[in-house]
Protein backbone atom coordinates (compact mmCIF):
# COMPACT_ATOMS: atom_id res chain seq x y z
CA UNK A 1 0.00 0.00 0.00
CA UNK A 2 1.58 3.29 -1.09
CA UNK A 3 1.25 6.65 0.69
CA UNK A 4 -1.77 7.90 -1.29
CA UNK A 5 -3.58 4.58 -0.91
CA UNK A 6 -2.84 4.48 2.82
CA UNK A 7 -4.21 7.98 3.44
CA UNK A 8 -7.36 7.12 1.52
CA UNK A 9 -7.73 3.78 3.36
CA UNK A 10 -7.81 5.58 6.72
CA UNK A 11 -11.45 6.38 5.85
CA UNK A 12 -12.36 2.77 5.10
CA UNK A 13 -15.24 1.14 7.01
CA UNK A 14 -13.06 -1.87 7.84
CA UNK A 15 -10.93 -1.56 10.99
CA UNK A 16 -8.51 -4.12 9.51
CA UNK A 17 -7.99 -1.98 6.41
CA UNK A 18 -7.46 1.16 8.51
CA UNK A 19 -4.90 -0.67 10.65
CA UNK A 20 -2.98 -1.80 7.53
CA UNK A 21 -3.07 1.78 6.26
CA UNK A 22 -1.73 3.17 9.53
CA UNK A 23 1.11 0.66 9.53
CA UNK A 24 1.96 1.57 5.93
CA UNK A 25 2.20 5.23 6.90
CA UNK A 26 4.91 4.37 9.40
CA UNK A 27 7.07 3.66 6.34
CA UNK A 28 5.92 6.31 3.86
CA UNK A 29 4.22 9.28 5.58
CA UNK A 30 5.72 12.74 5.08
CA UNK A 31 5.49 15.92 7.16
CA UNK A 32 2.60 17.38 5.14
CA UNK A 33 0.45 14.37 6.13
CA UNK A 34 0.44 15.35 9.81
CA UNK A 35 -2.91 17.19 9.81
CA UNK A 36 -4.66 14.41 7.87
CA UNK A 37 -3.27 11.74 10.18
CA UNK A 38 -4.25 13.75 13.27
CA UNK A 39 -7.80 14.13 11.92
CA UNK A 40 -7.99 10.39 11.29
CA UNK A 41 -6.71 9.71 14.80
CA UNK A 42 -9.40 11.94 16.30
CA UNK A 43 -12.24 9.98 14.67
CA UNK A 44 -10.66 6.50 14.94
CA UNK A 45 -12.49 4.06 17.23
CA UNK A 46 -10.32 0.95 16.91
CA UNK A 47 -7.73 0.86 19.71
CA UNK A 48 -4.99 -0.90 17.70
CA UNK A 49 -5.28 1.62 14.86
CA UNK A 50 -5.26 4.47 17.38
CA UNK A 51 -1.95 3.27 18.78
CA UNK A 52 -0.31 2.99 15.36
CA UNK A 53 -1.59 6.44 14.36
CA UNK A 54 -0.12 7.81 17.59
CA UNK A 55 3.25 6.46 16.44
CA UNK A 56 2.83 8.06 13.01
CA UNK A 57 1.97 11.41 14.60
CA UNK A 58 4.97 11.16 16.93
CA UNK A 59 7.24 10.34 13.99
CA UNK A 60 5.96 13.26 11.90
CA UNK A 61 6.01 15.72 14.82
CA UNK A 62 9.31 14.90 16.50
CA UNK A 63 11.07 12.42 14.28
CA UNK A 64 10.94 9.85 17.11
CA UNK A 65 8.73 6.79 17.17
CA UNK A 66 6.70 5.83 20.21
CA UNK A 67 7.27 2.23 21.43
CA UNK A 68 5.50 -0.23 19.14
CA UNK A 69 2.66 -2.00 20.98
CA UNK A 70 0.85 -3.49 17.98
CA UNK A 71 0.29 -7.23 17.79
CA UNK A 72 2.91 -7.79 15.10
CA UNK A 73 5.81 -6.40 17.13
CA UNK A 74 4.94 -7.17 20.73
CA UNK A 75 7.37 -9.24 22.75
CA UNK A 76 6.34 -12.86 23.14
CA UNK A 77 4.99 -12.30 26.64
CA UNK A 78 3.04 -9.14 25.75
CA UNK A 79 1.69 -10.59 22.51
CA UNK A 80 0.12 -13.69 24.01
CA UNK A 81 -3.15 -12.02 25.15
CA UNK A 82 -3.73 -10.46 21.71
CA UNK A 83 -3.00 -13.72 19.92
CA UNK A 84 -5.24 -15.62 22.33
CA UNK A 85 -8.06 -13.12 21.76
CA UNK A 86 -7.77 -13.47 18.00
CA UNK A 87 -7.71 -17.27 18.26
CA UNK A 88 -10.77 -17.16 20.53
CA UNK A 89 -12.70 -15.06 18.03
CA UNK A 90 -11.80 -17.35 15.14
CA UNK A 91 -12.61 -20.53 17.08
CA UNK A 92 -16.00 -19.35 18.32
CA UNK A 93 -17.01 -18.04 14.90
CA UNK A 94 -16.05 -21.37 13.30
CA UNK A 95 -17.97 -23.41 15.87
CA UNK A 96 -21.05 -21.20 15.54
CA UNK A 97 -20.88 -21.30 11.75
CA UNK A 98 -20.71 -25.10 11.69
CA UNK A 99 -22.93 -26.05 14.63
CA UNK A 100 -25.79 -23.54 14.56
CA UNK A 101 -27.25 -24.76 11.20
CA UNK A 102 -27.05 -28.37 12.43
CA UNK A 103 -28.96 -27.53 15.62
CA UNK A 104 -31.59 -25.68 13.59
CA UNK A 105 -31.95 -28.64 11.22
CA UNK A 106 -32.34 -31.07 14.14
CA UNK A 107 -35.04 -28.81 15.57
CA UNK A 108 -37.00 -28.77 12.32
CA UNK A 109 -36.70 -32.54 11.93
CA UNK A 110 -37.71 -33.19 15.54
CA UNK A 111 -40.72 -30.92 15.26
CA UNK A 112 -41.82 -32.77 12.14
CA UNK A 113 -41.27 -36.23 13.64
CA UNK A 114 -42.74 -35.60 17.09
CA UNK A 115 -45.67 -33.53 15.88
CA UNK A 116 -48.04 -31.99 18.42
CA UNK A 117 -46.01 -33.26 21.37
CA UNK A 118 -42.86 -31.36 20.36
CA UNK A 119 -43.43 -28.28 22.55
CA UNK A 120 -43.44 -30.41 25.73
CA UNK A 121 -40.86 -32.97 24.58
CA UNK A 122 -37.47 -33.65 26.14
CA UNK A 123 -35.72 -33.09 22.81
CA UNK A 124 -37.06 -29.52 22.65
CA UNK A 125 -35.70 -28.86 26.15
CA UNK A 126 -32.24 -30.08 25.11
CA UNK A 127 -32.32 -28.10 21.86
CA UNK A 128 -33.18 -24.93 23.78
CA UNK A 129 -30.25 -25.64 26.09
CA UNK A 130 -27.99 -26.13 23.07
CA UNK A 131 -29.19 -22.78 21.70
CA UNK A 132 -28.32 -21.12 25.00
CA UNK A 133 -24.85 -22.65 24.86
CA UNK A 134 -24.31 -21.26 21.36
CA UNK A 135 -25.41 -17.81 22.56
CA UNK A 136 -22.93 -18.05 25.44
CA UNK A 137 -20.17 -18.98 22.99
CA UNK A 138 -21.11 -16.02 20.80
CA UNK A 139 -20.81 -13.71 23.82
CA UNK A 140 -17.39 -15.17 24.59
CA UNK A 141 -16.21 -14.52 21.03
CA UNK A 142 -17.58 -10.97 21.06
CA UNK A 143 -15.76 -10.31 24.33
CA UNK A 144 -12.46 -10.89 22.51
CA UNK A 145 -13.09 -8.20 19.88
CA UNK A 146 -10.87 -5.15 19.47
CA UNK A 147 -12.40 -2.35 21.57
CA UNK A 148 -14.06 0.68 19.98
CA UNK A 149 -13.26 3.32 22.56
CA UNK A 150 -15.59 6.28 23.05
CA UNK A 151 -16.76 8.55 25.87
CA UNK A 152 -20.11 7.68 27.44
CA UNK A 153 -22.18 7.90 30.61
CA UNK A 154 -21.45 4.81 32.71
CA UNK A 155 -24.57 5.42 34.83
CA UNK A 156 -26.72 5.15 31.72
CA UNK A 157 -25.04 1.89 30.64
CA UNK A 158 -25.50 0.34 34.10
CA UNK A 159 -29.17 1.33 34.36
CA UNK A 160 -29.89 0.21 30.79
CA UNK A 161 -28.28 -3.20 31.31
CA UNK A 162 -30.14 -3.81 34.58
CA UNK A 163 -33.40 -2.94 32.81
CA UNK A 164 -32.72 -5.14 29.77
CA UNK A 165 -31.89 -8.08 32.04
CA UNK A 166 -35.22 -7.57 33.85
CA UNK A 167 -33.44 -7.26 37.20
CA UNK A 168 -34.59 -3.83 38.39
CA UNK A 169 -36.40 -5.36 41.39
CA UNK A 170 -33.40 -7.52 42.32
CA UNK A 171 -30.76 -4.81 42.69
CA UNK A 172 -29.96 -1.55 44.47
CA UNK A 173 -28.19 1.03 42.32
CA UNK A 174 -25.65 3.06 44.29
CA UNK A 175 -25.99 6.30 42.34
CA UNK A 176 -27.88 7.99 39.52
CA UNK A 177 -25.70 10.99 38.63
CA UNK A 178 -23.83 10.99 35.30
CA UNK A 179 -20.36 9.40 35.32
CA UNK A 180 -18.47 10.13 32.09
CA UNK A 181 -15.87 7.48 31.25
CA UNK A 182 -13.93 6.21 28.27
CA UNK A 183 -14.14 2.64 27.03
CA UNK A 184 -16.15 0.35 24.80
CA UNK A 185 -19.76 0.36 26.11
CA UNK A 186 -20.52 -2.93 24.33
CA UNK A 187 -17.66 -4.78 26.05
CA UNK A 188 -18.46 -3.17 29.41
CA UNK A 189 -22.14 -4.14 29.11
CA UNK A 190 -21.13 -7.69 28.24
CA UNK A 191 -18.91 -7.98 31.31
CA UNK A 192 -21.40 -6.27 33.62
CA UNK A 193 -24.31 -8.43 32.43
CA UNK A 194 -22.49 -11.61 33.43
CA UNK A 195 -21.50 -10.19 36.82
CA UNK A 196 -25.05 -9.17 37.75
CA UNK A 197 -26.58 -12.45 36.53
CA UNK A 198 -24.20 -14.41 38.72
CA UNK A 199 -24.81 -12.13 41.69
CA UNK A 200 -28.61 -12.22 41.43
CA UNK A 201 -28.63 -16.01 41.12
CA UNK A 202 -26.26 -16.35 44.07
CA UNK A 203 -28.51 -14.11 46.21
CA UNK A 204 -31.79 -15.77 45.23
CA UNK A 205 -31.62 -18.36 48.03
CA UNK A 206 -31.24 -15.71 50.74
CA UNK A 207 -33.61 -13.26 48.99
CA UNK A 208 -31.27 -10.32 49.43
CA UNK A 209 -30.85 -7.53 46.91
CA UNK A 210 -27.63 -7.13 44.95
CA UNK A 211 -25.83 -3.80 45.44
CA UNK A 212 -24.23 -2.16 42.41
CA UNK A 213 -21.95 0.85 42.51
CA UNK A 214 -19.63 2.47 39.99
CA UNK A 215 -17.33 5.42 39.47
CA UNK A 216 -14.01 6.63 38.13
CA UNK A 217 -10.83 8.45 39.08
CA UNK A 218 -7.96 9.78 36.99
CA UNK A 219 -6.52 6.32 36.44
CA UNK A 220 -9.47 3.95 36.01
CA UNK A 221 -13.21 3.42 35.89
CA UNK A 222 -14.93 0.66 37.82
CA UNK A 223 -18.17 -1.22 38.50
CA UNK A 224 -18.65 -3.17 41.75
CA UNK A 225 -21.34 -5.83 42.22
CA UNK A 226 -21.93 -7.06 45.79
CA UNK A 227 -24.07 -10.07 46.66
CA UNK A 228 -24.93 -11.87 49.91
CA UNK A 229 -25.02 -15.36 48.44
CA UNK A 230 -23.15 -18.45 49.50
CA UNK A 231 -19.97 -17.07 48.00
CA UNK A 232 -16.91 -18.81 46.64
CA UNK A 233 -14.28 -20.56 48.75
CA UNK A 234 -10.95 -18.69 48.75
CA UNK A 235 -9.24 -21.51 46.86
CA UNK A 236 -11.99 -21.48 44.22
CA UNK A 237 -11.75 -17.84 43.14
CA UNK A 238 -9.15 -18.43 40.44
CA UNK A 239 -10.93 -21.52 39.13
CA UNK A 240 -14.21 -19.60 38.85
CA UNK A 241 -12.66 -17.44 36.14
CA UNK A 242 -11.70 -20.39 33.95
CA UNK A 243 -13.77 -21.48 30.97
CA UNK A 244 -16.08 -24.38 31.77
CA UNK A 245 -16.03 -23.93 35.56
CA UNK A 246 -19.41 -23.59 37.27
CA UNK A 247 -20.66 -24.30 40.77
CA UNK A 248 -24.28 -24.49 39.61
CA UNK A 249 -25.99 -27.57 38.30
CA UNK A 250 -29.10 -25.88 36.87
CA UNK A 251 -29.72 -25.92 33.13
CA UNK A 252 -28.23 -22.93 31.35
CA UNK A 253 -24.97 -22.78 33.30
CA UNK A 254 -22.05 -23.60 31.04
CA UNK A 255 -19.16 -22.04 32.96
CA UNK A 256 -18.77 -19.24 30.39
CA UNK A 257 -20.22 -16.22 32.23
CA UNK A 258 -17.24 -15.10 34.29
CA UNK A 259 -14.69 -16.03 31.59
CA UNK A 260 -16.68 -13.87 29.16
CA UNK A 261 -16.56 -10.97 31.63
CA UNK A 262 -12.82 -11.48 32.10
CA UNK A 263 -12.19 -11.53 28.34
CA UNK A 264 -14.25 -8.39 27.79
CA UNK A 265 -12.16 -6.56 30.37
CA UNK A 266 -8.91 -7.96 28.96
CA UNK A 267 -9.89 -6.52 25.58
CA UNK A 268 -10.09 -3.11 27.28
CA UNK A 269 -6.84 -3.58 29.18
CA UNK A 270 -8.81 -4.04 32.39
CA UNK A 271 -9.45 -6.72 35.00
CA UNK A 272 -12.16 -8.63 36.85
CA UNK A 273 -11.53 -9.12 40.57
CA UNK A 274 -13.51 -11.52 42.78
CA UNK A 275 -13.24 -11.30 46.57
CA UNK A 276 -15.16 -13.08 49.33
CA UNK A 277 -17.03 -10.57 51.50
CA UNK A 278 -16.47 -10.51 55.26
CA UNK A 279 -19.72 -12.11 56.39
CA UNK A 280 -21.17 -13.72 53.28
CA UNK A 281 -21.29 -13.36 49.55
CA UNK A 282 -18.91 -12.13 46.88
CA UNK A 283 -17.59 -8.79 45.68
CA UNK A 284 -17.03 -8.69 41.91
CA UNK A 285 -15.29 -5.67 40.40
CA UNK A 286 -14.68 -4.71 36.78
CA UNK A 287 -11.92 -2.11 36.31
CA UNK A 288 -10.47 -0.61 33.15
CA UNK A 289 -7.98 2.24 32.48
CA UNK A 290 -8.90 5.82 31.60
Amino acid sequence: MNRVEAIEALRDDSATTRLRAARSLLECAVAEDLDLVATSRARETDSWTQRVLDRVISMLSTGALLPDVTTESMTAQEGVPAVQAQALQIATKRVLHEVRPVVQAIGRAAKSDVGDGYETSAIRVELVRMGELLEALQDLGEAAQSPRVTQFDLSEVVASQVSSEGLAKEVILGRSDPVLVEGDPTLISLAFANLIRNAVEASAAVRDLVVINWGRNDAEAWIAVLDDGEGLPPDGLAAALEIGTTSRSEAGHFGLGLPTAVQAMKSLGGTIMLRPRKDAGTSAEARWPQ
